[in-house]
């Protein structure tokens, strides 16, 4: 209306929304998306007499709702304004009260969070007040059971995040017995396992004790199948979240093992009797199956199974071979029954599996999972064959760990096919494909691309006496299996590599698990250097280099940009194995064709984390091996080649004084020529030459005296390495060649440069470097008489020199700059 304020139109506003959905909002937008304006105007709705009239149920849910379809941030704010006044937020929590009767739409979650932050914004006697009111409105609802399944979802999904206000633990405890009889329903796992895992943060010892007692009331008065269903369900998803209560109870509680064994007895009763009309019996094998799968992850678990129900299980995979139920439903069991034996493989006793050899072998289990990629019914739901799929996957990602199923595996086509075909549709559509699946890939392809561990004979020694333990290679006829074959590795992953393999996989959308088995499988792409610039053209380095970013978010870092705190990091093993690989693929490309769109600066921190540092507190130090820190030595090395001065310096301010000034001291003479050649790389940098030549430092002063020492080493490579050092910074700064001259007397660095000369002349690598040294010297003093005549005093320079010109097989570069310098000294 014409001569309205700001305030009025922004009133009107609301009220039409109130009246009408289908109001004018034109105005509340652009009120909405007004920055402080909009702020100015709630603060006038709040102080008003018409906004305090609006401000009912009803018209909140929707300013609500309208406010964070155009600006969730307005909404915030909004909601921000209403916690402090105490006649908004009770108005506005009541809703929640009100839902209990009401249709759940879309805005409810929105109201809800809403109600969550007033909540938080109210003193514990108010907050308190408001959820007990709330907690007595639900359990009504809830005891006498809720038939809309989206109502009891949306409700889980409340009181899951109300347990995370002060002092809500125990209010909620007393919901236990109510939710859990909706878990029979996968649509309401995640909600209900969540609350589980949050009340157990708050207090899990009466967590522990409720379920308990809920478990063994539900076996008195188990009457039913789906009460029988609902027991080993429960049990099956608490062992992953409260491992040792699901273990305990589920290997000491007699009851409860009493009433398993009934229940074993009354299935194997029916499926032998081929009693197809009792699938009722099939579902809860299923459901124990499943159970037992899931236990594994427990080793007294594991042992209870394969001492007590091992038979059983054998027997079975007979009873589901020969099509008299389903395809679908045989093939399902039987995959079931041949994962839990796979996992439990490791704790039959050796005699035991003697005994069983004629009846069972990992070739016949790694078969029969075989069998779900062979699975072709145009009659089944993807669902189902996703299942198969994703049973199959889990049984090989352990089987794949023997040697004789990694060669058939990689020699298998239609499992090839079946990972190409699998990756492509996740990397298109993420839903299409349980991210499991992935993980499952993963973790098989790493198996079965794992070369051979070059060993000593005492390490092979002890691997034979580690593989008997555990029976890891030894087949089931307890023949130890021979070593794999890393020719027929190499063709695989040839194969991979010629499919494109890598150019399918983005990390954002595989799961963390996921994205960790992938660095372990690239770092095995890249053991054989020839792969190396196909990993690169794929994409790997960006796949490492997003990982290791990505993974470093939460890390702290201090000034010198080392890692502050290494206990933080995360998933430890997963990181070394992205970091050698970076390392393998900088040793063998060129860094100018390697970071167009990456910056160069960014491998720096990740390869300085395999350098071994000087007071072992590393936490990679149990894992790191020689070649680790060599291998990361030579990528920098390559990587400080670039012209590009702010690598050299961000090297040697992060390693040079933790890492790299011990290791050219190490005793692995590899490793200590490593760290000289990329000494020698950096020393045109001002700050490493600092390093070695500020002599108002006392460090300086040391670090120089070992380098002069370091001349004359026993070792002919690391006396290259050391003078290719000298020779860089004498061509770089002619100030630094004025300073080694001053101080010879204290250095003795011309002196060792002729010792080398008059011992060592048979070296042409020694000799041309220390020619090329003392001509830098002496020409950076040409025109000081003085200072020659000093220089020409060093004993045996002139002989040294001569001797060089007249020896018949010296290099003529090196008799045309002992001449140069033999004219500037004369």
């Amino acid at each position: 209306m014409p001569g309205e304020t700001e305030f009025e139109k922004f009133i009107n506003s609301f009220k039409t929304i109130a009246i009408s959905d289908d109001g004018d909002k034109s105005y509340l937008k652009m009120a909405i998306n007004n920055g402080e304006k909009s702020s100015i105007l709630v603060d006038q709705l709040l102080l008003s007499k018409e906004g305090t009239k609006l401000l009912n149920v009803y018209q909140l849910l929707k300013i609500g709702t309208v406010a964070t379809d155009y600006n969730s941030e307005f909404s915030k704010k909004l909601v921000i304004k209403l916690s402090g006044n105490n006649y908004c937020a009770e108005t506005y929590l009541n809703l929640l009260f009100q839902l209990t009767s009401e249709k759940i739409e879309s805005t409810t979650n929105i109201v809800y969070d809403y109600a969550i932050r007033l909540l938080l914004n109210q003193d514990q006697e108010t907050c308190s007040k408001l959820l007990d009111k709330f907690a007595a409105t639900l359990k009504l609802q809830f005891k006498f059971g809720i038939k809309d399944r989206e109502k009891v979802n949306f409700y889980l999904f409340l009181i899951g995040s109300l347990i995370t206000l002060p002092n809500t633990g125990s209010l909620f405890h007393q919901f236990i017995p109510y939710i859990l009889r909706y878990f029979n329903d996968p649509f309401f796992h995640t909600n209900i396992l969540l609350i589980l895992i949050k009340l157990s943060e708050l207090n899990g010892k009466l967590l522990q004790e409720t379920l308990a007692d809920y478990l063994d009331n539900l076996i008195l008065i188990a009457d039913t199948n789906e009460d029988a269903l609902l027991l080993f369900n429960l049990l099956n998803y608490l062992f992953p979240i409260l491992t040792d209560f699901a273990a305990n109870f589920f290997i000491t509680n007699a009851r409860f093992i009493e009433f398993l064994n009934n229940e074993i007895a009354d299935i194997i009763k029916d499926v032998s009797l081929k009693n197809i009309k009792n699938l009722a019996s099939l579902k809860k094998l299923e459901s124990i199956l499943k159970l037992f799968s899931s236990s594994c992850i427990n080793v007294q678990s594991r042992n209870f199974i394969a001492e007590n129900y091992l038979k059983i299980l054998i027997d079975g995979l007979i009873l589901f071979n020969d099509g008299e139920f389903s395809k679908y439903q045989d093939l399902k069991l039987k995959i079931l029954i041949s994962l839990v034996i796979l996992k439990n493989w490791n704790f039959i006793k050796l005699e035991t599996l003697q005994d069983l050899k004629d009846k069972i072998g990992l070739i016949q289990l790694y078969e029969n999972l075989m069998e779900a990629f062979e699975y072709d019914d145009t009659n089944d739901n993807n669902s189902n064959i996703l299942e198969l799929i994703t049973l199959s996957i889990e049984g090989l990602a352990y089987i794949s760990l023997k040697i004789d199923i990694k060669k058939k595996l990689r020699n298998n086509d239609l499992f090839f096919k079946f990972i190409m075909k699998y990756i492509k549709s996740f990397s298109n559509d993420k839903d299409a494909i349980d991210s499991s699946i992935v993980y499952g890939i993963f973790v098989i392809l790493t198996n079965v691309t794992t070369y051979n561990v070059i060993r000593t004979q005492e390490q092979k020694s002890f691997k034979s006496l580690k593989d008997h333990a555990n029976l890891n290679n030894v087949d089931s006829n307890n023949k130890e299996a021979t070593e794999d074959d890393d020719e027929d590795i190499s063709r695989f992953i040839k194969k991979l590599l010629t499919h494109k393999f890598l150019d399918n996989l983005k990390l954002e959308r595989n799961s963390i698990g996921a994205n960790n088995q992938l660095m372990k499988l690239i770092y095995n792409l890249c053991n054989d250097k020839t792969f190396r610039p196909i990993v690169v053209e794929q994409g790997g380095l960006k796949l490492i280099l997003d990982y290791l970013i990505n993974t470093s978010k939460n890390l702290e870092y201090e000034k010198t940009g080392n890692i502050k705190n290494f206990e933080d990091i995360k998933y430890l093993e997963f990181r070394i194995f992205a970091v050698r690989s970076l390392a393998k693929i900088l040793i063998n490309n060129d860094p100018n064709l390697l970071f167009k769109e990456i910056s160069s600066l960014t491998p720096v921190p990740f390869l300085v984390e395999l350098l071994k540092s000087s007071d072992n507190s590393h936490p990679f130090s149990e894992e790191l091996t020689y070649l680790d820190t060599f291998e990361a030595l030579l990528a920098l090395t390559n990587l400080s080649s670039l012209e590009n001065m702010n690598i050299k310096n961000l090297i040697i301010k992060i390693s040079f004084d933790q890492n790299l000034q011990n290791l050219i001291l190490d005793s692995n003479s590899s490793i200590a020529v490593s760290a000289l050649e990329l000494l020698s790389n950096l020393i045109i940098s001002p700050i490493l030459v600092e390093k070695f030549f500020n002599f108002e430092s006392i460090d300086s002063k040391k670090n120089l005296k070992i380098m002069s020492n370091l001349m004359m080493s026993n070792d002919l490579k690391i006396q290259v390495a050391t003078l290719n050092f000298f020779a860089n910074v004498t061509q770089s700064y002619e100030f630094i060649c004025l300073v080694i001259l001053e101080f010879e007397k204290e250095f003795q660095i011309v002196h060792n440069l002729v010792d080398i000369l008059n011992t060592e002349s048979h070296e042409h690598d020694l000799v041309l470097r220390a020619v090329y040294i003392l001509l830098n010297l002496v020409q950076s003093i040409a025109s000081e008489r003085t200072k020659l005549d000093g220089l020409k005093q060093v004993e045996g320079l002139k002989e040294s020199l001569n001797k060089l010109i007249r020896h018949n097989d010296s290099d003529r570069e090196v008799i045309e700059m002992s001449i140069e310098i033999c004219k500037i000294i004369q």
